[in-house]
């Protein structure tokens, strides 16, 4: 009976560690702070949100300017026929220029700390995904471990009752 039970547990073991341990080590060891540094570096996302704050900053000297001028050519048909042309500014109390300008910057400021809130984010899952991977390492490393044991338990085990020195209704 345990024969049968230590071959089976054995060969559970067995598949386990032919099917996980080719995922679980990599071919180079990659320390935490590289793995961090890494997807900061390389993510997309960051990417983006980097270049997203360069333009709001570009924006800012924008708003203390005047718009854009307006010009137009008219044409007034009184009998006689006179064309002329006409210039527009729009002109706002000065102040807004200076709240537009603030606004702008906060809003930019609102961006750099997305920005911030995403490099935390991505840190997270990183060291998360590392320690776990780490953990699986170790499973594996533990059940190769035992399966070492179970195998010596097995040959012991054969080489008794191969010898006749274990009871006989053990093998059953």
């Amino acid at each position: 009976m345990y024969g049968g039970f230590y071959r089976m547990y054995l060969r559970i073991l067995f598949l386990f560690t032919i099917l996980v341990a080719p995922f679980a080590y990599c071919a180079q060891e990659l320390p935490l702070h590289k793995a961090v540094e890494k997807a900061l570096k390389d993510n997309p996302k960051l990417s983006s949100q980097r270049a997203k704050i360069e333009s709001e900053d570009a924006l800012i000297a924008s708003q203390y300017a005047l718009s854009s001028p307006m010009v137009g050519i008219s044409e007034l048909k009184r009998g006689n026929t006179t064309t002329y042309g006409t210039v527009m500014q729009k002109v706002e109390f000065p102040t807004k220029y200076f709240l537009k300008a603030a606004k702008q910057r906060r809003k930019a400021s609102a961006e750099e700390q997305v920005l911030e809130q995403l490099k935390l984010d991505l840190r997270s899952k990183v060291i998360s995904t590392y320690y776990a991977i780490y953990a699986v390492q170790h499973i594996i490393q533990l059940t190769e471990r035992d399966l070492g044991r179970l195998k010596e338990v097995s040959r012991t085990a054969e080489s008794k009752y191969a010898s006749g020195k274990a009871p006989q209704h053990d093998s059953m």
